[in-house]
């Protein structure tokens, strides 16, 4: 038995998601699906407050997303396989996740705080340049953080409470003429607008050596290489890239 699919059903089952029994099917042995489906389905169902929590926690991360969205869409990213399965599997923290699955109708909103959600999370930094640890980047409508703050303070200090009562928000946009940094600093995550082309240059810096990080620096607006070059010791100098 695959003990990683077997954790991967476990969990899902846990959750109630509704592709449990395809996914059973499809990564599960015949002799494993049996021993599976042995097991009363109403043990999984035991803890019936186990979504609850966990909107609770992602609603910490991504109340404006959520007060946009609503909290049916939330829930119903349960049952969203590529969604969810990338948690179970490690490719992104639930937060993450949630807030890059809810971009679609949360927009602007979800960008932002997606970064945010990155930005405190540690990152495995490729060997090269690379943007240093707690360092995001959102790419956003002209406004939009003008906008995400107003909405958000509408919301008082307990955004739980707020938006998992069902509280709903207006929704704040969606583009790409503008630029988000997220910086983790001692007291939290700061936002703060950057030009676009210094957004692209940091989206391409995960694990640049000095030639690539020139050429992609100079396609974006550096006159030569001195230019890119001067670039590259300022942003080093500011925390916002590292040589990993």
């Amino acid at each position: 038995m695959s003990a990683r699919a077997l954790q991967e059903v476990v969990v899902c089952a846990h959750h109630g998601c509704t592709f449990v029994d395809a996914l059973v099917t499809e990564t599960l042995t015949p002799s494993e699906q049996a021993m599976f489906r042995a097991v009363d389905r109403r043990a999984f169902a035991a803890d019936a407050h186990r979504r609850h929590r966990a909107v609770a926690a992602v609603a910490e991360e991504l109340p404006v997303s959520i007060g946009i969205a609503g909290l049916p869409a939330v829930y119903a990213l349960f049952d969203d396989r590529e969604c969810f399965l990338a948690v179970v599997r490690g490719a992104a923290p639930l937060a993450v996740q949630f807030a890059r699955s809810l971009e679609g109708v949360a927009g602007d909103a979800a960008r932002i705080e997606g970064a945010v959600a990155r930005a405190r999370r540690p990152r495995r930094l490729l060997t090269g340049i690379a943007r240093a640890q707690g360092v995001e980047v959102a790419h956003v409508a002209d406004g939009a953080l003008d906008r995400y703050e107003t909405v958000r303070r509408t919301l008082g200090e307990d955004v739980v409470a707020a938006v998992c009562g069902g509280r709903r928000l207006p929704a704040i946009g969606s583009g790409d003429g503008a630029v988000i940094l997220a910086t983790r600093g001692p007291a939290g995550v700061d936002l703060a607008g950057a030009s676009v082309a210094l957004g692209k240059l940091l989206d391409r810096c995960d694990g640049l050596d000095e030639a690539a990080f020139i050429a992609h620096a100079r396609d974006l607006g550096c006159d030569d290489d001195d230019d890119a070059l001067a670039l590259l010791e300022d942003l080093m100098a500011d925390g916002v890239l590292v040589r990993a």
